[in-house]
C-alpha cells in the first residue's frame, strides 16, 4: 500500500465507518493504537489522518467488511491541481 494519500475530507468517512462497524471513538482509538482525542480531531475536521493511520484505518474497515476506496498519489495530485484551478478562477 505504498504511495497512498490520506483520504480527503476524512472526518465524515471515519465517523460513518466507525459507526457502521459499531465502535465508539474510544474503541476506534484503541483498535488503531492512537488517542481518543486524535479520532475526535479527525471526525471534527481539525486534523487529517497520517498515511500510517490511514492505512491502519483502511485495514480495520476492510476487516469489518467496509473497504474504503483507494486513492493513489497521482489521483491525489490531480485532485489538488483541479482544486487549485477552481480556487484561482474563483478569486479572479
Amino acid at each position: 500500500m505504498h504511495g497512498l494519500e490520506p483520504v480527503p475530507d476524512a472526518g465524515p468517512i471515519v465517523r460513518a465507518i466507525r459507526l457502521e462497524i459499531g465502535l465508539t471513538e474510544e474503541g476506534l482509538a484503541h483498535a488503531l493504537g492512537i488517542s481518543f482525542s486524535t479520532v475526535s480531531r479527525w471526525e471534527n475536521g481539525h486534523m487529517k489522518p497520517s498515511r500510517r493511520a490511514c492505512q491502519a484505518f483502511r485495514q480495520l474497515a476492510a476487516e469489518n467488511g467496509k473497504p474504503l476506496p483507494v486513492e493513489s498519489s497521482e489521483d491525489a495530485r490531480e485532485r489538488r491541481i483541479a482544486s487549485e484551478r477552481l480556487t484561482t478562477r474563483g478569486s479572479a
